[in-house]
């Protein structure tokens, strides 16, 4: 699936398939404008507006625990968007529990759903984590 967004700087995700997702860094261009240089990654990654962390741990939704979900909090994010590869999977209820504790939303999705949200809340601005298990 591919995607077309305007932003202003930043991390957008351009696109999402089976397996790999192509994250796009904006300087003051759209996603598809010279000056948006992009990467495809197929490992598991965290994006925000302002970082892209590479190969974060969990290669499944099976393996994901708090250290994992650590990584993320140290974003320090308003809302997690966690992709849990082509099927929604529930993480335990202690991840979510954390979560809800430290007062971070989190939504959790199937990764093209994911990606489909983090691109909104991002272009609106939000502080936005998009943990995708790749």
């Amino acid at each position: 699936m591919k995607f077309s967004l305007e932003n202003s700087a930043g991390y957008s995700i351009r696109s999402y398939q089976a397996g790999q997702v192509e994250v796009v860094s904006i300087a003051h261009a759209q996603s598809d404008q010279p000056g948006a240089e992009s990467i495809t990654l197929s490992s598991s990654v965290i994006i925000t507006p302002d970082r892209l962390v590479e190969n974060w741990p969990p290669s499944s939704s099976a393996v994901l625990a708090m250290e994992h979900l650590d990584m993320v909090l140290a974003t320090a994010p308003e809302v997690i968007i966690l992709g849990t590869g082509s099927r929604l999977v529930f993480p335990d209820q202690k991840i979510l529990q954390a979560c809800y504790q430290g007062n971070v939303g989190i939504e959790v999705m199937d990764n093209g759903a994911a990606c489909r949200t983090y691109n909104v809340l991002a272009a609106e601005g939000r502080q936005v984590a998009a943990a995708l298990i790749i």
